[in-house]
């Protein structure tokens, strides 16, 4: 807008929800960042617990998907 970065807009809204979400000790990322290939190698062979879940995003309308990335050591 106003060809001004927009530091809070909707992107900065799903990342605040998604991380909302973390338990602690997790890794929160969405659905885009969980499906990138850089993300699918860094993850193989390395152990940890997946979770799908779905999260609400306050206004925005319906549910996003996010992940639940837990490191085991």
């Amino acid at each position: 807008m106003n060809e001004n970065l927009d530091y809070f807009g909707t992107t900065v809204n799903i990342a605040a929800r998604v991380q909302k979400a973390s338990l602690g000790g997790d890794i929160m990322v969405t659905d885009e960042i969980y499906n990138d290939h850089a993300t699918t190698e860094l993850l193989s062979g390395r152990a940890h617990v997946h979770e799908r879940l779905e999260i609400e995003i306050r206004g925005l309308s319906g549910t996003r998907n996010a992940h639940r990335i837990t490191p085991r050591f």
